[in-house]
């Protein structure tokens, strides 16, 4: 089982089923404070499985794609938990260690800090972070150091290079200090569940240290890069498409490739360091940017100040965490141990807000295509090889080539008209994007917080104008999402390219399609469940949104195509 993590649903964990498949069991509330049975115990889940929930709507959380990330296939809301009174095999002892140590942390962290702070440490330390108050979790994101507070391999980085530093200068023979870094980045790795992000970093932190015993070999950070990939893809090969490994990956070769050329030369060696962890803030930024605006839809300009501060101190914290936790045995030196590590979290919360307060701190980003993000990457190359300036040449060229081969496909492709049809069990709504580029946004009956989501999915900006086709809820709940922008008085709005004609108002509920204005209707798209369609409808096809789901129309004005936009929808094909 995984260590067990606290959400809003209940107190999670992964455990194995008896026929091999991984699953995401959701215990009470409390659960992880309790006593839960060790990795390799046989334990009996009571309760409801079902399979997890693809995206519904543009922006929607994809609770599918994320389990799939970790390799599991279902979900288990489960009432009750018995453990089986057979001993757990011999190979799992060294698990059953890490985690006895794990849950030792958490116990001193709960006891001897508040709530928020204990939360806090174990993020920093461990990774998981717990149910941190919306306040301070929205400030971590904005302020971009949320990374710091989940897994991370930097973690495992640092057990290993800073024991093995530390054994050497304690006077250890160069083996014994990486032998040592080895066995304790070993453990961690097991405390923590064995997370695909701790697995990479610590199959890196290998291959770099193997190399420095390997005859007539330097160590090399892009073979130690490209190896442990190779070794995580063979045992894991879904993990590829993952947020968590192309982040992970996306960052490590950012840092190969900038880190040796952008250097300050001269100077105080505070400000030289001052400077190089800057760049490693921006070489980071630009590396995971795509990642950010196709996945999280959210970026933080602030995070590159942020992160020269907080990511040094965050091996003081993950330390300061070590001595806390074996303080605790001891009233007086925990109670000091806690004073201290109060102050040195409230930092870090001040530090948070700051730079989360900050104008334009926080933004969301439009999403990129494949053409975009590879001219990113191509130029962010460039850019990182720019003191090699000849080097530099050959990406750079080939970004320009990239963006110019974007800009003649959208040309050859002509003008569209995109219209997307979103609905849930309360309400709807309509997204066009025009042939001139400008946005219109028909009713905002989606929840304010999933239309701002589908929004930011769909063009990351707001959209230009609102028509409302009916008064009530179910056409305006989400319009204070939308700040700022006009909306129109109720009654029927047209949107028309070419030969093709859709009228949203003329039926309650109903979008009418037609081959032209005033020509015979073609398709009747109902926009919610309780829409009936009208008798001229039946001639015709209908199609339907569903309680929850999206349907795309899409025209060049010549001819037009429907298709259901829900993941994981059988009919998910287009309808000429």
């Amino acid at each position: 089982m995984s260590p067990c993590v606290e959400t809003h649903q209940g107190d999670r964990l992964t455990a194995l089923a008896p026929d091999g498949r991984r699953v995401e069991v959701y215990l009470a509330a409390g659960s992880c404070d309790g006593t839960l049975a060790l990795p390799g115990a046989i334990v009996r889940f009571e309760g409801k499985e079902r399979p997890p929930r693809p995206a519904a709507l543009p922006g929607d959380f994809d609770e599918a794609a994320l389990l799939e990330s970790r390799g599991a296939s279902s979900i288990v809301y489960a009432r009750r938990a018995t453990e089986s009174s057979s001993s757990p095999r011999w190979t799992r002892l060294a698990a059953n260690w890490a985690e006895r140590a794990r849950r030792s942390a958490h116990r001193a962290f709960r006891r001897r800090l508040a709530p928020d702070d204990a939360r806090l440490l174990e993020g920093l330390l461990f990774g998981y972070k717990g149910k941190l108050s919306p306040k301070l979790r929205q400030e971590a994101q904005d302020a971009g150091v949320i990374h710091l507070l989940v897994p991370s391999g930097a973690k495992v980085g640092f057990v290993v290079w800073s024991l093995s530093a530390l054994v050497f200068a304690l006077g250890a023979s160069k083996r014994a200090s990486i032998g040592a870094a080895v066995l304790v980045g070993a453990f961690y790795c097991l405390a923590v569940g064995a997370e695909s992000p701790y697995l990479r970093a610590y199959a890196a932190a290998l291959a770099g240290l193997a190399a420095c015993f390997w005859p007539g070999r330097e160590s090399g950070g892009l073979q130690a890069i490209a190896l442990s990939a190779l070794v995580l893809l063979a045992f894991w090969p879904h993990a590829l498409f993952s947020a968590g490994f192309q982040m992970t990956y996306a960052a490590a070769i950012a840092l190969w490739l900038s880190v040796p050329r952008w250097r300050l030369r001269t100077g105080p060696a505070w400000l030289r360091s001052a400077a190089q962890v800057l760049g490693v803030s921006l070489a980071v930024q630009l590396a995971l940017w795509p990642i950010l605006a196709n996945v999280f839809g959210r970026g933080s300009a602030a995070g590159l100040l942020a992160n020269v501060l907080l990511v040094p101190a965050a091996g003081f914290y993950m330390g300061g965490g070590v001595v806390l936790w074996f303080a605790d045995s001891w009233n007086a030196a925990g109670h000091a141990a806690a004073g201290l590590m109060t102050a040195a979290l409230g930092a870090f919360k001040g530090t948070c807000a700051f730079f989360a307060s900050l104008p334009g701190a926080a933004f969301d980003l439009p999403r990129m295509d494949a053409w975009e993000v590879a001219s990113w990457y191509a130029a962010s190359v460039a850019a990182f090889l720019l003191p090699e300036w000849r080097r530099s040449i050959a990406p750079a060229g080939l970004a320009l080539a990239l963006w110019a081969g974007s800009a003649a496909a959208a040309w050859a492709e002509g003008p569209r008209l995109e219209v997307c049809l979103m609905a849930d069990r309360r309400g709807h709504a309509a997204w066009a994007r025009l042939p001139g580029g400008e946005t219109v946004l028909v009713d905002a009956g989606l929840p304010p917080s999933r239309l701002q989501s589908a929004l930011r999915a769909l063009g990351g900006r707001p959209p230009s104008t609102v028509g409302l086709t009916e008064v009530g809820p179910r056409a305006t709940r989400g319009l204070r999402a939308l700040g700022e922008v006009p909306v129109r008085a109720r009654g029927p709005v047209e949107l028309d390219f070419g030969r093709f004609f859709l009228r949203f108002g003329e039926q309650p509920g109903v979008a009418v399609l037609r081959g032209s204005k005033g020509g015979p209707i073609e398709f009747c798209i109902l926009r919610h469940p309780a829409a009936v369609a009208p008798a001229e409808c039946f001639p015709a096809g209908i199609r339907g949104a569903g309680f929850e789901g999206a349907v795309w129309i899409i025209t060049d004005g010549k001819r037009y195509e429907i298709a259901d936009a829900t993941p994981g929808r059988p009919l998910r094909r287009p309808l000429l």
